[in-house]
């Protein structure tokens, strides 16, 4: 969804996609330039909810995305067109565009979105609150989506090995 409503928008497209990475917003509009590594792939937020300064990798489909905007002369990453010297700080009216495909979309729904998919995946819990820049791997319950199905699938096949 996100390729396709900002397909023609490269600075949109990789403020979205730092979602669907796990980012939350403040970490992602307040995203200055000198903490992006483009050389070593990964950004720098000093932004937290935890107030702690994490490194976080730099997928490629992010880092295309701002490299085709970036300029060195600025401060921030997401620039405010009506702010000088300051971050976008509202992307209602973007988000909106998403809305019309999606009415359930939030750009925090997305956080929700990527631990279920790695979970499905088999990735590790310590891995999966890693990449939400959580403090404790018990935080990623809060965000996981069970898949009843393929859990009790799989238990049941483990069952099976141990009783036949």
């Amino acid at each position: 969804m996100i390729m396709e409503v900002f397909r023609d928008d490269d600075f949109y497209r990789a403020l979205y996609l730092f979602a669907l990475m796990g980012r939350r917003k403040g970490e992602i509009l307040s995203l200055r330039w000198e903490n992006v590594s483009f050389e070593h792939n990964y950004v720098v937020l000093s932004d937290t909810k935890n107030n702690e300064v994490q490194k976080m990798f730099l997928p490629s489909s992010v880092k295309s995305a701002l490299e085709s905007f970036y300029d060195p002369g600025a401060e921030w990453v997401f620039p405010s067109p009506t702010v000088p010297d300051h971050h976008i700080t509202n992307i209602e009216k973007t988000t909106d565009k998403i809305k019309k495909k999606l009415p359930y979309f939030t750009l925090h729904y997305l956080r929700n979105v990527i631990v279920s998919a790695m979970a499905e995946q088999g990735e590790a819990a310590v891995n999966m609150s890693g990449a939400l820049g959580h403090l404790s791997a018990n935080t990623i319950d809060k965000y996981l989506t069970l898949n009843y199905l393929a859990g009790s699938k799989s238990a049941s096949e483990t069952i099976e090995k141990i009783v036949l």
